[in-house]
């Protein structure tokens, strides 16, 4: 179970890998996991103290689902057909409030290749779920140069909307539309029955 393994949110560049991540990937990585933080926090901007803050609220309300929940593999590139994208997902339908949690992780951009739809495992088909995406982008493009420019714009939404109502047999037969943008993109999402 995801309750014994450590994950942590470590320091960038990373000590080891020397790769640059945003605080968002790197907070969702650690979700699924004992969640702890690997890093100085005299180091940190007030602004990374405020989203750090926030991720870690975030945390104690999804620990239930994630921690005592059933974990799926929805993409690894390790299977040849899931491209460079990661899909980890946590249903526990014992918790009150939230029954799922979805992230979803992009190792690396294929210029002209989009991610497949995300069909998500282990809801019950007949029941309606409440999708909520949570930590939305807000990257905009540089006028003059092109360049991602994170946290400039206004939320972009993976389904066009904050929070969208369907049911389990649509959420795991079509699934949903996943439009990650730069290597070390993520989004997520929490499931509530209706």
């Amino acid at each position: 179970p995801l309750s014994t393994i450590g994950a942590h949110i470590t320091t960038v560049p990373n000590h080891q890998t020397q790769r640059l991540s945003t605080l968002k990937t790197r907070f969702l990585v650690s979700l699924f996991g004992n969640f702890g933080l690997e890093l100085d926090l005299r180091k940190l901007s007030q602004g990374e103290l405020h989203e750090l803050s926030s991720y870690i609220s975030k945390y104690k309300e999804l620990a239930p689902v994630v921690l005592f929940g059933k974990f799926y593999r929805l993409w690894s590139p390790a299977n040849s057909s899931d491209q460079e994208a990661y899909a980890w997902m946590c249903t526990n339908f014992d918790n009150d409030n939230i029954k799922g949690v979805v992230a979803v992780f992009l190792n690396k951009v294929e210029a002209g290749r989009y991610l497949p739809r995300l069909r998500l495992r282990g809801l019950k088909e007949d029941d309606t779920y409440i999708v909520e995406e949570i930590f939305p982008n807000s990257s905009l493009r540089n006028r003059n140069t092109g360049q991602l420019e994170l946290g400039g714009g206004v939320p972009q939404w993976q389904t066009g909307r904050h929070v969208i109502s369907m049911s389990g047999s649509m959420l795991m037969g079509a699934g949903m539309p996943i439009r990650l943008s730069y290597d070390g993109d993520s989004c997520a999402f929490i499931l509530r029955e209706r």
